[in-house]
């Protein structure tokens, strides 16, 4: 007999993120309105908080201390943004986190997370 069809399951198939945004990025006063262009996360700096966003776009530049600043990644709608920085040893960001367009987003704070065993 042949192989079966191998499918492709994407990473919002393998989690319920209506519960995730429900539980931890729900908070009315953690809610970002932000403009083309404004910075969340900035490049070597602490990152205390890890952001979904609800709508528009984010990207991740990246600035070598001798060279032009270039993008890095992008995330859209119903993504995490900070993630590696947020639970990094150090907990300094990688790359400068910028809207791409209008977005709202949504954050936690360190603080905000239960505790390991909870």
């Amino acid at each position: 007999m042949g192989n079966p069809k191998k499918q492709k399951i994407s990473l919002a198939e393998l989690t319920d993120l209506n519960w995730i945004k429900q539980h931890f990025f729900s908070n009315e006063n953690q809610r970002l309105e932000l403009k083309k262009g404004q910075q969340i996360i900035q490049q070597g700096v602490l990152n205390d908080k890890m952001f979904f966003v609800e709508s528009g776009s984010t990207s991740g530049y990246y600035k070598p201390a001798d060279g032009a600043e270039f993008k890095v990644f992008s995330t859209g709608t119903n993504m995490i943004v900070g993630l590696y920085s947020f639970f990094s040893p150090d907990g300094s960001s990688y790359t400068t986190v910028k809207a791409e367009e209008d977005s709202v987003v949504y954050f936690i704070t360190k603080g905000q997370l239960p505790l390991k065993g909870s």
